[in-house]
């Protein structure tokens, strides 16, 4: 079967697929705790097993290399996360006194809260539920009768303008 894939055979891959997308997603539920992260996992990681296909190698096991992806995809996105939550700590704040960062009452800690506050009210209340309270996707996109995806745009835009205003932070204010 590996040959197939390998070749671009794209029935063997519908087989591949529903053999091990329930191990798959198995897989990534018992470590997200999040049916919906589940899913967006599993489906990136055939993906990347599709995209990458030229790059398998046919003398390993299938689920062996599938096995192997799904681990990259899913450190990829605790780095992501990581990342995010950090960033996020940083403009609101809650490690400023760990860090370095701006100190409540400063310039910098004022600025960055301001930039929180001109996010568009759901982005920022989305931000807040995930990062701040802890909520999954499918809570929030319940709680705000939004669709799951639609949290993930929200907190995938509100990331990506905090850090445009970081960006502006170091330029701007640099540390002495």
């Amino acid at each position: 079967m590996i040959d197939q894939i390998i070749n671009g055979d794209k029935k063997a891959f519908d087989t591949f697929y529903w053999q091990y997308v329930d191990k798959l997603f198995g897989y990534f539920f018992k470590r997200t705790q999040s049916h919906f992260q589940a899913e967006e996992l599993t489906q990136l990681t055939f993906i990347k097993f599709w995209e990458y296909r030229s790059s398998l190698n046919p003398a390993l096991s299938t689920d062996m290399q599938l096995y192997y992806k799904a681990r990259i995809t899913y450190i990829d996105w605790l780095r992501k996360q990581a990342s995010q939550r950090s960033l996020l700590s940083q403009i609101i704040g809650h490690e400023a006194q760990h860090t370095g960062e701006p100190r409540e009452g400063s310039e910098k800690f004022e600025r960055a809260r301001l930039a929180l506050e001109k996010l568009p009210p759901v982005r920022k209340k989305v931000l807040a539920l995930f990062y701040l309270e802890g909520y999954n996707y499918k809570e929030i996109a319940a709680l705000l009768s939004i669709s799951p995806k639609t949290v993930d745009n929200h907190i995938y835009q509100g990331i990506a303008q905090l850090r445009k205003i970081l960006l502006l932070f170091i330029i701007f204010f640099p540390r002495q």
